[in-house]
């Protein structure tokens, strides 16, 4: 068979769709606050170490395949670890 048939890779564009949406979205709106609070960089600081680490547990989420519940018994887990 010449053509591989589309529903085969059908789930993978779907996701890989739907991910570069979130992300699009998550950079604009990361773009609109950081227009709207140039002036006051304390808070622009606080809401990129926010945002930096929001993407890191999706990232987890989605590398991993778990669920978020998971991923903070997973992040919980080493946490301990490192307090030892």
């Amino acid at each position: 068979q010449l053509f591989v048939p589309v529903h085969l890779y059908q789930s993978i564009l779907v996701e890989d769709l739907q991910e570069r949406f979130i992300r699009f979205n998550i950079l604009i709106y990361k773009e609109r606050w950081s227009k709207l609070n140039r002036l006051s960089s304390r808070y622009f600081i606080i809401y990129n170490m926010l945002f930096e680490s929001y993407q890191y547990i999706v990232q987890l989420c989605r590398s991993k395949k778990m669920s978020f519940s998971c991923v903070n018994e997973y992040l919980d887990m080493n946490r301990k670890d490192y307090c030892l």
